[in-house]
C-alpha cells in the first residue's frame, strides 16, 4: 500500500525518569528557597539565645528568660503572616502563565506594598502593647529583670518587622517566577 511502518523504540522507563527528574527538580526549587524564608526567624532567634546565653551576667537566668518570651511572641507574631508568601505565589504564577509578565510584576509590588503596609502596623502594635503582650507570654512570673529584657529585646526585633514581611512577600514572588 506504499506505506512503510517506522520502527520507533521508545523505553517507557527512561521516559518516566527523566519526567520524575523533571518534576524532582520543580519541587526542589519550590521548596528550597520556602524553607530557607521559613527558618530564618528560628536561625535569628538561635543565634539571638547564643549570644546572650554567651554574653549574660554569669548565673542570671533574666536575660534568657527574657529572650524566651520575646521570641515566642515574635514568631507568633511573624508566623501570622506568612500567607504573604503562600498567597503571592500562584498569584504571580498565574500571570507568567498567562505571559502576562507585567501583571505579575504589578502583583508582586502590590504584595511588598502591602508586606512593608502590615510589617509597620505590626511593628507599630508590637512596641505600643508590648508590656500586656509580653505579659500574657509569661514575663510576670520571670521578674521585672527579665521582662526589662523582654521588652528591650522585643522593641529592637519589632523595628525590623516590615523587612521581615517584605522577605517573607519576596520569597512569594520568586516562588512565583519559578
Amino acid at each position: 500500500d506504499g506505506h512503510e511502518g517506522v520502527d520507533i523504540d521508545i523505553d517507557i522507563d527512561t521516559v518516566d525518569r527523566q519526567a520524575g527528574d523533571d518534576t524532582n527538580r520543580k519541587i526542589l526549587n519550590l521548596a528550597v528557597p520556602a524553607l530557607l524564608s521559613l527558618s530564618i526567624d528560628p536561625l535569628m532567634t538561635i543565634a539571638d539565645t547564643a549570644f546572650i546565653g554567651r554574653y549574660s551576667p554569669p548565673n542570671d537566668p533574666s536575660p534568657l528568660a527574657g529572650l524566651g518570651s520575646a521570641a515566642a511572641l515574635l514568631v507568633f507574631a511573624f508566623y501570622v503572616f506568612n500567607f504573604l508568601a503562600t498567597a503571592t505565589a500562584p498569584l504571580v504564577a498565574k500571570r507568567r502563565g498567562l505571559g502576562d509578565e507585567a501583571g505579575a510584576a504589578f502583583v508582586g509590588g502590590q504584595a511588598l506594598g502591602l508586606a512593608l503596609v502590615l510589617g509597620s502596623v505590626l511593628a507599630a502594635a508590637l512596641l505600643l502593647y508590648k508590656a500586656p503582650l509580653l505579659q500574657v507570654m509569661g514575663t510576670g512570673a520571670t521578674g521585672p529583670e527579665a521582662d526589662r529584657y523582654a521588652e528591650e529585646f522585643l522593641t529592637v526585633r519589632a523595628l525590623a518587622a516590615p523587612a521581615v514581611l517584605a522577605c517573607s512577600a519576596s520569597n512569594g514572588i520568586l516562588r512565583g517566577y519559578l
